[in-house]
Parts: C-alpha cells; sequence; structure tokens
C-alpha cells in the first residue's frame, strides 16, 4: 500500500511539474483584435516615426492638406499628419511641396496633388 501511494505521489508530481514547464516555454501572444499592438515600437532608432496602420493601395490615399514651413514641410493624407521620410502604409513621403507629395514604393515614384473641393 505504501508503494502504491509513493508511486502515485510520483506520478503526480511529475504530471505538475510538465504541466507547469508547459505553460512557461508557451510564449504569450497579445490579440490586438485589430487595433495597434500598444508594444510595438513607434519610432526607429534612426528617428524616423512608424505608421502601424494598414498598406494602402495608392487609390486608397488621398491629400488633404500641405503646410510648408521652417522647421519642415507636413502634409494630411488620410487624416494623418505625416511628414517628409515618414512612411505611411507601405509608402514613404519622399517629399512635399506645396499640393502634391512625391511617394515611394520600393522604386516606384508617385504624385498625390491636392483636389480643391466645390
Amino acid at each position: 500500500m505504501k508503494t502504491l501511494v509513493l508511486v502515485m505521489g510520483f506520478l503526480l508530481c511529475g504530471f505538475h511539474v510538465s504541466a507547469e514547464e508547459t505553460e512557461e516555454s508557451t510564449p504569450f501572444v497579445y490579440d490586438d483584435k485589430g487595433k495597434r499592438d500598444p508594444f510595438t515600437a513607434l519610432v526607429t532608432s534612426t528617428g524616423v516615426f512608424l505608421n502601424v496602420e494598414k498598406e494602402y493601395l495608392l487609390s486608397d490615399l488621398a491629400l488633404e492638406g500641405t503646410m510648408i514651413g521652417k522647421s519642415g514641410n507636413i502634409a494630411i493624407i488620410n487624416g494623418q499628419i505625416v511628414r517628409e521620410k515618414q512612411a505611411i502604409g507601405d509608402f514613404i513621403v519622399e517629399k512635399i511641396d506645396n499640393n502634391t507629395v512625391t511617394l515611394l514604393k520600393g522604386d516606384k515614384r508617385s504624385v498625390l496633388r491636392l483636389t480643391k473641393e466645390e
């Protein structure tokens, strides 16, 4: 009887240890539920702001305004404020002018134009 209790004790202890090992070895995965993961960096090591929004097609992007200033040029694209060298989706803002923004995607250059509301 003592042997049976001793064997059962070892089995239970062994099961308990392996359960703990399994929990510790499984990494935690954050479920973002379609929103931005708060644990991801927003700025690269070189100081460039990262855009964590979805990927865009060029036809999805609308230039809504530009501002040219001494401290740098900014543009509003799809309601987001962006600066030169900043990303919006897969595109990099290459240059901001009075009425246009030049975007790069890989080696392809595209221009967004400011449209006047009627």
